[in-house]
Protein backbone atom coordinates (compact mmCIF):
# COMPACT_ATOMS: atom_id res chain seq x y z
CA UNK A 1 0.00 0.00 0.00
CA UNK A 2 2.84 2.39 0.82
CA UNK A 3 4.30 1.79 -2.64
CA UNK A 4 0.97 2.70 -4.22
CA UNK A 5 0.71 5.89 -2.14
CA UNK A 6 4.24 6.88 -3.14
CA UNK A 7 3.36 6.26 -6.78
CA UNK A 8 0.25 8.42 -6.46
CA UNK A 9 2.27 11.21 -4.83
CA UNK A 10 4.84 11.05 -7.61
CA UNK A 11 2.10 11.30 -10.25
CA UNK A 12 0.60 14.36 -8.55
CA UNK A 13 4.01 16.05 -8.28
CA UNK A 14 4.69 15.47 -11.98
CA UNK A 15 1.27 16.85 -12.95
CA UNK A 16 1.81 19.91 -10.76
CA UNK A 17 5.23 20.54 -12.27
CA UNK A 18 3.77 20.39 -15.79
CA UNK A 19 1.32 23.15 -14.90
CA UNK A 20 3.49 25.32 -12.65
CA UNK A 21 7.03 25.18 -14.07
CA UNK A 22 6.33 26.86 -17.42
CA UNK A 23 4.76 29.80 -15.61
CA UNK A 24 7.96 30.41 -13.64
CA UNK A 25 10.18 31.04 -16.65
CA UNK A 26 8.27 33.67 -18.63
CA UNK A 27 10.85 36.33 -19.51
CA UNK A 28 9.92 39.52 -21.37
CA UNK A 29 11.62 39.77 -24.77
CA UNK A 30 13.99 42.61 -25.59
CA UNK A 31 13.84 44.62 -28.80
CA UNK A 32 16.68 42.55 -30.22
CA UNK A 33 14.96 39.26 -29.32
CA UNK A 34 11.91 40.31 -31.34
CA UNK A 35 13.90 40.97 -34.51
CA UNK A 36 13.42 38.96 -37.67
CA UNK A 37 16.57 37.37 -39.11
CA UNK A 38 16.67 40.15 -41.72
CA UNK A 39 16.44 42.88 -39.08
CA UNK A 40 19.07 41.12 -36.98
CA UNK A 41 21.47 40.88 -39.94
CA UNK A 42 20.84 44.50 -40.97
CA UNK A 43 21.43 45.74 -37.42
CA UNK A 44 24.66 43.71 -37.19
CA UNK A 45 26.00 45.25 -40.41
CA UNK A 46 24.91 48.80 -39.53
CA UNK A 47 26.41 48.58 -36.02
CA UNK A 48 29.86 47.69 -37.30
CA UNK A 49 29.76 50.16 -40.21
CA UNK A 50 28.60 53.22 -38.23
CA UNK A 51 31.04 52.51 -35.38
CA UNK A 52 33.87 52.42 -37.91
CA UNK A 53 32.63 55.67 -39.46
CA UNK A 54 32.94 57.31 -36.03
CA UNK A 55 36.46 55.93 -35.62
CA UNK A 56 37.57 57.22 -39.00
CA UNK A 57 35.97 60.64 -38.77
CA UNK A 58 38.32 62.03 -36.11
CA UNK A 59 37.32 64.76 -33.67
CA UNK A 60 36.20 67.49 -36.03
CA UNK A 61 33.36 69.75 -34.90
CA UNK A 62 29.96 69.07 -36.42
CA UNK A 63 27.42 71.84 -36.88
CA UNK A 64 23.91 71.60 -35.49
CA UNK A 65 22.58 71.72 -39.04
CA UNK A 66 24.75 68.78 -40.09
CA UNK A 67 23.79 66.75 -37.02
CA UNK A 68 20.09 67.23 -37.78
CA UNK A 69 20.65 66.23 -41.42
CA UNK A 70 22.66 63.07 -40.50
CA UNK A 71 25.80 64.61 -42.00
CA UNK A 72 27.83 63.33 -39.06
CA UNK A 73 31.07 62.38 -40.77
CA UNK A 74 32.36 65.35 -42.70
CA UNK A 75 36.12 65.03 -42.18
CA UNK A 76 38.31 61.99 -42.75
CA UNK A 77 42.00 61.37 -42.39
CA UNK A 78 41.71 58.29 -44.61
CA UNK A 79 39.09 56.34 -46.51
CA UNK A 80 35.44 57.07 -45.80
CA UNK A 81 34.22 53.77 -47.25
CA UNK A 82 32.88 51.00 -44.98
CA UNK A 83 31.60 47.51 -45.76
CA UNK A 84 27.82 46.94 -45.80
CA UNK A 85 27.69 43.75 -47.88
CA UNK A 86 24.39 42.91 -49.57
CA UNK A 87 22.93 46.32 -48.67
CA UNK A 88 24.79 47.68 -51.67
CA UNK A 89 24.98 45.16 -54.48
CA UNK A 90 27.35 47.44 -56.37
CA UNK A 91 30.56 46.69 -54.49
CA UNK A 92 29.19 46.03 -51.00
CA UNK A 93 30.41 49.32 -49.49
CA UNK A 94 28.83 52.57 -48.31
CA UNK A 95 30.16 56.11 -47.93
CA UNK A 96 30.14 57.44 -44.37
CA UNK A 97 29.37 60.91 -45.76
CA UNK A 98 26.19 59.56 -47.39
CA UNK A 99 23.44 61.03 -45.19
CA UNK A 100 20.91 58.54 -46.57
CA UNK A 101 23.06 55.62 -45.40
CA UNK A 102 23.43 57.10 -41.89
CA UNK A 103 19.70 57.88 -41.59
CA UNK A 104 18.74 54.34 -42.69
CA UNK A 105 21.12 52.87 -40.14
CA UNK A 106 19.69 54.92 -37.28
CA UNK A 107 16.13 54.20 -38.42
CA UNK A 108 16.91 50.50 -37.96
CA UNK A 109 17.18 51.26 -34.23
CA UNK A 110 14.03 53.37 -34.11
CA UNK A 111 15.43 56.90 -34.55
CA UNK A 112 13.47 59.29 -36.75
CA UNK A 113 15.52 62.50 -36.59
CA UNK A 114 19.23 63.23 -36.59
CA UNK A 115 19.43 65.41 -33.47
CA UNK A 116 17.66 62.92 -31.21
CA UNK A 117 19.78 60.09 -32.59
CA UNK A 118 23.07 61.98 -32.15
CA UNK A 119 22.29 63.11 -28.61
CA UNK A 120 21.22 59.60 -27.65
CA UNK A 121 24.34 57.84 -28.89
CA UNK A 122 26.82 60.57 -27.91
CA UNK A 123 26.03 60.69 -24.19
CA UNK A 124 29.42 59.24 -23.21
CA UNK A 125 31.49 61.19 -25.71
CA UNK A 126 32.13 64.41 -23.80
CA UNK A 127 30.73 67.30 -21.74
CA UNK A 128 27.31 68.73 -22.56
CA UNK A 129 25.55 72.02 -21.94
CA UNK A 130 21.94 73.07 -22.31
CA UNK A 131 21.22 74.60 -25.69
CA UNK A 132 18.64 77.38 -25.42
CA UNK A 133 16.12 77.65 -28.21
CA UNK A 134 15.84 73.90 -28.92
CA UNK A 135 12.50 72.23 -28.34
CA UNK A 136 13.00 69.97 -25.32
CA UNK A 137 9.39 68.76 -25.05
CA UNK A 138 9.04 65.00 -24.93
CA UNK A 139 12.68 64.39 -25.83
CA UNK A 140 15.45 63.55 -23.37
CA UNK A 141 19.17 64.19 -23.69
CA UNK A 142 18.86 67.12 -26.09
CA UNK A 143 21.34 68.97 -23.89
CA UNK A 144 24.16 67.48 -25.97
CA UNK A 145 24.67 70.68 -27.97
CA UNK A 146 27.79 72.46 -26.80
CA UNK A 147 29.48 75.86 -26.92
CA UNK A 148 27.97 78.79 -28.77
CA UNK A 149 25.10 76.83 -30.29
CA UNK A 150 26.68 76.25 -33.69
CA UNK A 151 28.62 73.10 -32.86
CA UNK A 152 28.17 69.89 -30.93
CA UNK A 153 30.74 67.98 -28.90
CA UNK A 154 34.17 67.75 -30.50
CA UNK A 155 35.85 64.85 -28.75
CA UNK A 156 37.99 62.40 -30.72
CA UNK A 157 36.52 59.74 -33.00
CA UNK A 158 37.53 56.82 -30.78
CA UNK A 159 35.48 58.11 -27.85
CA UNK A 160 32.60 58.82 -30.18
CA UNK A 161 32.73 55.24 -31.45
CA UNK A 162 32.79 53.88 -27.90
CA UNK A 163 29.83 56.05 -26.93
CA UNK A 164 27.86 54.96 -29.99
CA UNK A 165 28.53 51.26 -29.40
CA UNK A 166 27.63 51.37 -25.71
CA UNK A 167 24.42 53.28 -26.43
CA UNK A 168 23.20 50.81 -29.08
CA UNK A 169 24.28 47.79 -27.04
CA UNK A 170 22.45 49.01 -23.95
CA UNK A 171 19.34 50.56 -25.48
CA UNK A 172 18.71 48.11 -28.29
CA UNK A 173 20.35 44.84 -27.28
CA UNK A 174 19.83 45.23 -23.55
CA UNK A 175 23.39 44.35 -22.49
CA UNK A 176 26.96 45.52 -23.14
CA UNK A 177 29.02 43.73 -25.76
CA UNK A 178 29.10 43.68 -29.54
CA UNK A 179 25.99 42.06 -31.07
CA UNK A 180 26.31 38.47 -32.23
CA UNK A 181 24.29 36.80 -34.98
CA UNK A 182 21.92 33.95 -34.19
CA UNK A 183 22.07 30.94 -36.52
CA UNK A 184 18.89 31.97 -38.32
CA UNK A 185 20.34 35.45 -38.92
CA UNK A 186 23.59 33.89 -40.12
CA UNK A 187 21.64 31.98 -42.75
CA UNK A 188 19.93 35.16 -43.93
CA UNK A 189 23.18 37.13 -44.10
CA UNK A 190 25.25 34.43 -45.82
CA UNK A 191 22.52 33.35 -48.26
CA UNK A 192 21.70 36.95 -49.18
CA UNK A 193 25.40 37.72 -49.70
CA UNK A 194 25.90 34.54 -51.73
CA UNK A 195 22.98 35.29 -54.02
CA UNK A 196 23.99 38.94 -54.38
CA UNK A 197 27.71 38.65 -55.12
CA UNK A 198 28.52 35.08 -56.18
CA UNK A 199 26.26 35.31 -59.28
CA UNK A 200 24.91 31.80 -58.70
CA UNK A 201 21.43 30.68 -59.76
CA UNK A 202 19.57 27.45 -58.95
CA UNK A 203 19.77 24.66 -61.51
CA UNK A 204 17.74 21.82 -60.00
CA UNK A 205 16.81 20.25 -56.70
CA UNK A 206 19.54 17.74 -55.87
CA UNK A 207 17.15 14.83 -55.39
CA UNK A 208 15.65 15.37 -58.86
CA UNK A 209 18.78 16.41 -60.75
CA UNK A 210 20.06 14.57 -63.80
CA UNK A 211 23.63 13.20 -63.79
CA UNK A 212 24.81 16.17 -65.85
CA UNK A 213 23.25 18.58 -63.35
CA UNK A 214 24.75 16.65 -60.44
CA UNK A 215 28.17 17.07 -62.05
CA UNK A 216 27.82 20.87 -61.94
CA UNK A 217 28.19 20.86 -58.14
CA UNK A 218 31.71 19.43 -58.47
CA UNK A 219 32.98 22.25 -60.68
CA UNK A 220 34.60 25.52 -59.57
CA UNK A 221 31.33 27.33 -60.24
CA UNK A 222 28.95 24.76 -58.81
CA UNK A 223 27.46 24.47 -55.32
CA UNK A 224 25.03 22.38 -53.30
CA UNK A 225 23.05 24.80 -51.14
CA UNK A 226 20.44 24.00 -48.50
CA UNK A 227 17.61 26.33 -49.46
CA UNK A 228 14.71 27.22 -47.15
CA UNK A 229 11.34 27.60 -48.86
CA UNK A 230 8.44 29.85 -47.86
CA UNK A 231 6.93 27.29 -45.48
CA UNK A 232 10.23 26.53 -43.74
CA UNK A 233 11.12 23.34 -45.59
CA UNK A 234 14.84 22.76 -46.20
CA UNK A 235 15.72 21.49 -49.67
CA UNK A 236 19.15 20.97 -51.18
CA UNK A 237 19.56 22.65 -54.56
CA UNK A 238 22.38 22.71 -57.08
CA UNK A 239 23.53 26.24 -57.93
CA UNK A 240 25.76 27.36 -60.76
CA UNK A 241 27.65 30.66 -61.07
CA UNK A 242 27.02 32.37 -64.40
CA UNK A 243 29.58 35.17 -64.13
CA UNK A 244 33.29 35.34 -63.44
CA UNK A 245 32.92 34.44 -59.75
CA UNK A 246 33.86 30.95 -58.57
CA UNK A 247 34.29 29.13 -55.25
CA UNK A 248 37.56 30.97 -54.51
CA UNK A 249 36.25 34.47 -55.27
CA UNK A 250 36.12 36.77 -52.24
CA UNK A 251 33.13 39.03 -51.62
CA UNK A 252 32.45 41.89 -49.20
CA UNK A 253 30.20 40.83 -46.32
CA UNK A 254 30.52 43.36 -43.45
CA UNK A 255 33.08 45.46 -41.58
CA UNK A 256 35.45 43.01 -39.89
CA UNK A 257 36.16 45.25 -36.89
CA UNK A 258 35.03 48.68 -35.78
CA UNK A 259 38.45 50.28 -35.23
CA UNK A 260 39.31 51.33 -38.75
CA UNK A 261 39.82 47.76 -39.92
CA UNK A 262 39.25 45.99 -43.20
CA UNK A 263 36.09 44.48 -44.65
CA UNK A 264 35.38 40.81 -43.97
CA UNK A 265 35.71 39.03 -47.33
CA UNK A 266 35.04 35.29 -47.26
CA UNK A 267 35.09 33.17 -50.42
CA UNK A 268 31.90 32.08 -52.18
CA UNK A 269 32.76 28.50 -51.18
CA UNK A 270 32.91 29.49 -47.51
CA UNK A 271 29.59 31.34 -47.78
CA UNK A 272 28.00 28.19 -49.22
CA UNK A 273 29.31 26.09 -46.32
CA UNK A 274 28.14 28.55 -43.67
CA UNK A 275 24.74 28.85 -45.34
CA UNK A 276 24.29 25.07 -45.20
CA UNK A 277 25.33 24.95 -41.52
CA UNK A 278 22.65 27.47 -40.52
CA UNK A 279 19.82 26.35 -42.83
CA UNK A 280 17.98 24.15 -40.32
CA UNK A 281 17.79 26.95 -37.73
CA UNK A 282 16.37 29.33 -40.32
CA UNK A 283 13.90 26.68 -41.47
CA UNK A 284 12.52 26.29 -37.94
CA UNK A 285 12.01 30.06 -37.69
CA UNK A 286 10.48 30.36 -41.17
CA UNK A 287 8.01 27.53 -40.49
CA UNK A 288 6.26 29.73 -37.91
CA UNK A 289 6.74 33.00 -39.85
CA UNK A 290 5.58 31.97 -43.32
CA UNK A 291 4.69 35.54 -44.25
CA UNK A 292 8.28 36.71 -43.88
CA UNK A 293 10.50 37.42 -46.87
CA UNK A 294 13.44 35.17 -47.66
CA UNK A 295 17.05 36.04 -48.53
CA UNK A 296 17.58 36.34 -52.27
CA UNK A 297 19.28 38.93 -54.43
CA UNK A 298 16.33 39.88 -56.58
CA UNK A 299 13.08 38.35 -55.29
CA UNK A 300 11.10 37.80 -52.10
CA UNK A 301 11.71 34.06 -51.92
CA UNK A 302 14.91 32.16 -51.29
CA UNK A 303 13.34 29.01 -52.66
CA UNK A 304 14.22 28.74 -56.35
CA UNK A 305 11.26 29.66 -58.55
CA UNK A 306 10.14 27.95 -61.76
CA UNK A 307 11.69 30.74 -63.80
CA UNK A 308 15.02 30.43 -61.97
CA UNK A 309 15.45 26.66 -62.23
CA UNK A 310 16.37 24.99 -65.51
CA UNK A 311 13.34 22.94 -66.52
CA UNK A 312 13.94 19.20 -66.71
CA UNK A 313 10.95 16.87 -66.55
CA UNK A 314 13.08 13.86 -67.47
CA UNK A 315 11.32 13.72 -70.83
CA UNK A 316 14.36 14.16 -73.01
CA UNK A 317 13.40 15.80 -76.27
CA UNK A 318 9.76 16.09 -75.14
CA UNK A 319 10.59 18.44 -72.27
CA UNK A 320 9.16 21.33 -74.29
CA UNK A 321 5.66 19.85 -74.01
CA UNK A 322 5.90 17.70 -70.86
CA UNK A 323 7.11 20.48 -68.56
CA UNK A 324 4.23 22.91 -69.33
CA UNK A 325 1.74 20.00 -69.11
CA UNK A 326 3.03 18.88 -65.71
CA UNK A 327 3.05 22.49 -64.51
CA UNK A 328 -0.58 22.87 -65.66
CA UNK A 329 -1.60 19.70 -63.80
CA UNK A 330 0.17 20.90 -60.64
CA UNK A 331 -1.56 24.27 -60.85
CA UNK A 332 -4.96 22.61 -61.36
CA UNK A 333 -4.38 20.26 -58.43
CA UNK A 334 -3.45 23.21 -56.23
CA UNK A 335 -6.65 25.07 -57.20
CA UNK A 336 -8.77 22.00 -56.47
CA UNK A 337 -7.06 21.58 -53.11
CA UNK A 338 -7.82 25.19 -52.20
CA UNK A 339 -11.47 24.72 -53.27
CA UNK A 340 -12.00 21.61 -51.13
CA UNK A 341 -10.33 23.23 -48.13
CA UNK A 342 -12.51 26.33 -48.48
CA UNK A 343 -15.72 24.21 -48.54
CA UNK A 344 -14.62 22.34 -45.40
CA UNK A 345 -13.71 25.49 -43.51
CA UNK A 346 -16.36 27.27 -41.43
CA UNK A 347 -15.80 30.94 -40.68
CA UNK A 348 -16.91 31.27 -37.05
CA UNK A 349 -16.10 34.96 -36.72
CA UNK A 350 -19.63 36.16 -37.67
CA UNK A 351 -21.16 33.59 -35.29
CA UNK A 352 -18.97 34.37 -32.28
CA UNK A 353 -18.57 38.11 -32.91
CA UNK A 354 -18.57 39.42 -29.32
CA UNK A 355 -19.17 42.98 -30.52
CA UNK A 356 -22.79 42.03 -31.33
CA UNK A 357 -25.46 40.93 -28.86
CA UNK A 358 -26.28 37.62 -30.54
CA UNK A 359 -22.62 36.83 -31.24
CA UNK A 360 -21.69 37.46 -27.61
CA UNK A 361 -24.51 35.17 -26.44
CA UNK A 362 -23.37 32.37 -28.78
CA UNK A 363 -19.76 32.78 -27.64
CA UNK A 364 -20.72 32.73 -23.94
CA UNK A 365 -22.74 29.53 -24.35
CA UNK A 366 -20.01 27.82 -26.39
CA UNK A 367 -17.30 28.89 -23.95
CA UNK A 368 -19.26 27.51 -20.99
CA UNK A 369 -19.50 24.09 -22.64
CA UNK A 370 -15.81 24.26 -23.57
CA UNK A 371 -14.79 24.95 -19.97
CA UNK A 372 -17.00 22.16 -18.64
CA UNK A 373 -15.72 19.67 -21.22
CA UNK A 374 -12.10 20.56 -20.48
CA UNK A 375 -12.69 20.15 -16.74
CA UNK A 376 -14.36 16.76 -17.25
CA UNK A 377 -11.48 15.53 -19.42
CA UNK A 378 -8.95 16.58 -16.77
CA UNK A 379 -10.94 14.93 -13.97
CA UNK A 380 -11.36 11.73 -16.01
CA UNK A 381 -7.64 11.70 -16.80
CA UNK A 382 -6.72 12.11 -13.12
CA UNK A 383 -9.12 9.32 -12.11
CA UNK A 384 -7.59 6.96 -14.69
CA UNK A 385 -4.04 7.83 -13.60
CA UNK A 386 -4.82 7.37 -9.90
CA UNK A 387 -6.67 4.11 -10.51
CA UNK A 388 -3.65 2.74 -12.36
CA UNK A 389 -1.29 3.95 -9.60
CA UNK A 390 -3.45 2.34 -6.88
CA UNK A 391 -3.98 -0.89 -8.85
CA UNK A 392 -7.80 -0.69 -9.16
CA UNK A 393 -9.11 -3.17 -11.70
CA UNK A 394 -12.34 -1.40 -12.70
CA UNK A 395 -10.28 1.10 -14.75
CA UNK A 396 -7.39 -0.97 -15.98
CA UNK A 397 -5.74 -0.39 -19.34
CA UNK A 398 -8.02 -2.83 -21.23
CA UNK A 399 -11.22 -1.38 -19.72
CA UNK A 400 -10.15 2.16 -20.76
CA UNK A 401 -9.56 0.96 -24.31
Amino acid sequence: MQTKIKSLALVLVVLASIVVVPLSFVVPASAAADMTPEQEADSFIYYRAIADCFNRSGGLAVSLTDVTAYNWFGGFAGSNSVAVGYMNGNGGTADCTDTGFVSRAMAAWGYTDGLTAWCDVMQLAGPYQDKPGIDQSGVTNRDCVKGNGTEVNTVDGGNRATSFKQAIETKYYGAPGAPQLSQRAQYFLYMKTFRTFCSADPVAQTAQATPSQQAIANTDKGYKIKTVNQTGGVEEWIYQANGTQDKNSRVTTYQEDTDGGEAFKPTCGELATWTNNAADAYGIWQSSHKEAGLPTSNSSSSSPTDSEAIGDCHGGGLNWILCPLISLIQTGTGLMDKFFISTLTVDVKPIFDTSTKSGNAYYTAWNSFRVLATALIIVAGLVMVMSQALGFDFLDAYTIR
